[in-house]
């Protein structure tokens, strides 16, 4: 043992420090204290002490726990254990051997940096953060096809996220809500406004982020790693996601907004084409334009009623800006 360092206090508690049920608890400990004995027995160290650890919790300093013979020596720093582990014998399967540690050279292996990157990726927050932007970054790519960034940015958010994701006792099935959420969010450029599918996709959020890893349901009566992710982290998360994603929305839709420079060649041709609102839009809704019928959005705060002929002003994807027909003819 080291200076300043104590062993003992080795008396089963549950998760958390809680109390185990009194069943429970008396057999853990009956064989933490048999498991125990048996060692020191093996080891030629004191039984008795080491039960004590178990069954009243007791504790032991560095000088107590070589006084009562727990331990062989106190070492300061690695040299100085070398240095007295030198010539003593140790029994092995193979028999009796004796240590050699004279001049042995030491040498510190530090993790690299890819072995550095794989451990602040096994984190359940960061897992959830990397798989939920990555998902909005694709959706981004997709609702304004041609911005490219988005697109690859997501791409390696999302693979850094299954990275970490493999790394932890994750769910398949809370995996599976967060790509629903992703869906939903996406329908919701379809079918424009913040309706069922915005709120859907929340929902799915939040949900998909309690199940993503294990002990959702609590702690678990025997100690064990927990992997979880924050709710802190949950809700800002799912805050803001709703805001960026109803923002993103609102501005390839507003009067400042524009298409240009995300359009493939067909849908550049429908800007400036009539049509006719197949549904009242307020300010979203359906029209026809082109033989095919879309989902549409006009300006906030402007009302088309169904039947009303429109023109298209701009192309975002699958959604189409719109306004009244009679407005361009005024001017």
């Amino acid at each position: 043992m080291a200076p300043g360092t104590s062993i003992g206090a080795a008396a089963p508690v549950g998760s958390g420090g809680a109390e185990l049920p009194t069943t429970l608890s008396q057999k853990v400990s009956e064989g933490t204290q048999a498991f125990i004995r048996s060692i020191a027995q093996v080891r030629g160290r004191n039984p008795s002490a080491l039960e004590e650890t178990v069954s009243k919790a007791s504790a032991y300093s560095a000088h107590e726990a070589l006084e009562l013979g727990i331990i062989d020596f106190i070492a300061t720093d690695t040299q100085s254990m070398l240095m007295q582990l030198h010539g003593r014998t140790a029994a092995t399967a193979a028999g009796s051997v004796v240590i050699a540690t004279q001049n042995v050279p030491i040498t510190s292996i530090d993790r690299n940096f890819l072995e550095s990157a794989i451990g602040l990726l096994a984190n359940p927050n960061i897992v959830l953060v990397l798989f939920v932007v990555g998902g909005i970054a694709l959706l981004v790519e997709l609702s304004a096809p041609g911005m490219l960034g988005p697109g690859i940015v997501g791409a390696i958010l999302l693979t850094l996220a299954f990275v970490g994701f493999l790394k932890l006792p994750g769910s398949w099935g809370g995996l599976v809500l967060l790509a629903v959420a992703m869906g939903l969010f996406y329908a919701e450029t379809t079918a424009p406004g913040f309706s069922v599918f915005g709120a859907g996709g929340i929902v799915a959020l939040v949900l998909g982020s309690i199940f993503l890893f294990g002990n959702s349901n609590g702690s678990s009566d025997l100690p064990e790693p927990t992997y979880t992710v924050s709710p802190i982290v949950t809700g800002a998360t799912a805050a803001l996601v709703a805001v960026v994603w109803v923002l993103f929305i609102r501005f390839v839709r507003s009067e400042g907004g524009t298409s240009t420079g995300f359009q493939t060649e067909e849908e550049a041709e429908l800007e400036g084409a009539w049509g006719v609102a197949l549904s009242d839009l307020e300010p979203s809704g359906s029209v026809r334009v082109a033989s095919q019928e879309w989902a549409a959005s006009a300006d906030p705060g402007v009302s088309i009623r169904k039947g009303e002929e429109i023109r298209v002003v701009g192309v975002y994807g699958q959604v189409l800006k719109v306004e009244r027909l009679y407005q361009q003819r005024k001017r």
